[in-house]
């Protein structure tokens, strides 16, 4: 019995899935194209999830559902010990509808992370952000690749107003493994982990089970459990309970 624990506990865990059609002499420049903003094909994307927000001082673990009806419209419930709700967030294009405590609030979208848990992504689109997305480069942006080790490229976007993105590349996976954004002043201002990359039901997309980001000495992980895709999902269903 001891010999075949050490044997399962011992094991090496599992290689990740490799980008459909990636091969570790791919450019790496061609992940940034695409992005994973659009889900193509797919209508509607719905997920459970547990949720840790963590400082210096306090962590606080939660459950928590998603409902997305891309490419602008998300809702987000979280719930606490018992069931307990603590809070449901709806982003509807440039407007972030949040309901705590029986009080509804509005916020403008991008700076809804910053108002709600005190996480600054720097304008960018907290959607894609949450949900493990990947946004596409944009014309006139210049890319620079460099290699710090033999598995792993990291590939610097300079941006028009000055600031960066550098992204994190595993060459023998193909996927994005991290994300960082740098202002003009050189200054990391978020930064984002992504990681255990699989398959969305029976869709050709691909997300990352473990979402991670951390800015401004705050930390959000978020763990997926199976995503579902193109179920009987309509704006108003998104909007239920809320009234504004």
């Amino acid at each position: 019995m001891l010999i075949g624990f050490c044997i399962d506990a011992c094991a090496p865990p599992p290689k990740p899935i490799r980008r459909p059609g990636w091969e570790p002499a791919t450019d790496v420049t061609t992940l940034l194209q695409g992005g994973t903003a659009s889900l193509g094909h797919i209508k509607t994307l719905t997920a459970a999830a547990r949720v840790t927000i963590a400082d210096e001082q306090t962590t606080q673990s939660l459950s928590a559902s998603f409902q997305y009806l891309p490419p602008e419209l998300l809702r987000i419930d979280v719930r606490g010990p018992l069931f307990r709700h603590v809070l449901t967030a709806v982003f509807d294009a440039d407007t972030l509808w949040s309901l705590a405590e029986g009080r509804l609030s509005r916020f403008a979208a991008r700076r809804g992370l910053v108002d709600l848990l005190d996480l600054d992504l720097m304008g960018d689109d907290p959607r894609i952000a949450l949900l493990g997305l990947m946004d596409s480069t944009r014309t006139g942006d210049v890319v620079d690749v460099e290699y710090p080790r033999a598995d792993r490229a990291v590939a610097v976007i300079r941006e028009a107003p000055g600031g960066q993105r550098r992204l994190w590349v595993d060459i023998l996976s193909g996927w994005i493994v991290a994300e960082e954004r740098i202002d003009a002043s050189g200054q990391r201002r978020w930064r984002r982990e992504l990681s255990d990359h699989a398959r969305v039901s029976d869709s050709e997309i691909f997300l990352p089970r473990h979402v991670r980001i951390e800015s401004r000495g705050r930390s959000l992980d978020i763990q997926y459990d199976e995503w579902r895709v193109n179920r009987d999902l309509s704006r108003a269903n998104l909007f239920k309970g809320l009234e504004h």
